[in-house]
């Protein structure tokens, strides 16, 4: 898509020279706004209905696999790449490349740069900083469930956000920098207006994300830090767990059996786990069904036993744990060195 927009407005008033019509419109009451605003709308209206035409063969071709299948069919993940891939996208690359046929003024200059920069993305950028360089969404965490849906994409949708305030500010520049007499003051003012809201909103939007980066960051860090704090833990040799999903009282609940196992020499007196902050501990069973004394921290719990657990012993624990879980206390770093430290 990147390179039909490309071909398409690369130097779109060259196109007009070519078509012999950029003296008609030169001449015609028609201020610089409305005229690119009118080839902006034209090249989004194209590409746009390439793009809904594109996806309602996708969603027919599925709906036909699915009535073979029997599985239930769905246009919500249909629906929600178009608005947060496709369009985004488009009208970021779109203005783009109208300010850069402004500034270059050539269509192979123009097409040069904007696949330059959709290589760059694909094959360096990618996911990196963030994914703030990720315009069209390609590495953006967009898996549709038939549970959760798109599960959380707060991080994608402020994203996109950035994308369309430099859309705005790309299209403005491509007004201001048009070859053709200037403006009058208002519509200048107005011009110059919009493209210096779009850069603030995009980077406010941006130092945003940086902060809850780092606030995450510190959060990980301090759970991290409480894990890593546990002390000796047991192996778990065995899970038997049985899990509802979408409850009444909760989003997950989990009855959880486990055999425990003592890898150390000294005994120990109770058994510590991880459990993700948003999950709740209900109840926690000996061996022989007897409740069993637990303790919460923000991301542990330690379960007291009965009598020591001796070195090679094993023991059942059945837990039980309800809630949702809280994306932002996922760890998934389990390096050597963490283990190391966590035993």
């Amino acid at each position: 898509q990147t390179l039909l927009i490309a071909l398409l407005v690369g130097d779109f008033r060259a196109a007009d020279e070519r078509a012999h019509t950029a003296e008609v419109l030169s001449a015609r009451p028609v201020t610089t706004l409305e005229l690119v605003a009118g080839k902006y709308a034209g090249v989004i209206g194209a590409l746009g209905t390439l793009s809904l035409a594109v996806l309602l063969l996708s969603a027919a071709v599925q709906a036909a696999k699915i009535s073979v299948t029997g599985a239930p069919f769905s246009l919500a993940p249909y629906c929600s790449y178009l608005l947060l891939m496709t369009l985004p996208a488009l009208l970021y690359m779109t203005a783009l490349t109208f300010v850069l046929g402004a500034l270059l003024r050539q269509q192979a200059a123009v097409s040069l740069v904007a696949i330059a920069y959709t290589l760059s993305v694909l094959f360096f950028l990618g996911n990196r900083y963030g994914g703030i360089f990720d315009f069209r969404a390609f590495f953006a965490p967009l898996y549709y469930s038939d549970l959760i849906g798109l599960g959380d994409i707060e991080r994608v949708i402020e994203q996109r956000l950035v994308y369309l305030s430099l859309a705005a500010a790309c299209f403005a520049g491509a007004v201001a920098l048009y070859p053709r007499l200037p403006q009058s003051r208002p519509a200048a003012l107005g011009t110059r207006a919009l493209g210096i809201a779009g850069l603030l909103t995009a980077a406010g939007l941006v130092a945003h994300m940086q902060h809850q980066d780092a606030a995450r960051a510190s959060e990980r860090g301090r759970l991290l830090q409480e894990q890593l704090e546990l002390g000796p833990a047991a192996d778990v040799l065995h899970y038997d767990m049985e899990v509802a999903l979408l409850t009444r009282q909760a989003p997950l609940a989990v009855r959880a059996t486990m055999l425990c196992r003592n890898p150390h020499a000294a005994p120990l007196d109770s058994l510590v786990f991880t459990l993700n902050p948003g999950l709740r501990l209900r109840a926690a069973q000996g061996a022989e069904g007897a409740p069993l004394a637990w303790s919460r921290g923000a991301a542990t719990f330690a379960v007291a036993l009965p009598t020591p657990l001796l070195s090679g012993d094993t023991t059942t624990v059945l837990l039980e744990y309800h809630g949702d879980i809280q994306r932002n206390a996922f760890d998934l770093r389990r390096g050597a060195p963490r283990l190391h430290k966590g035993r």
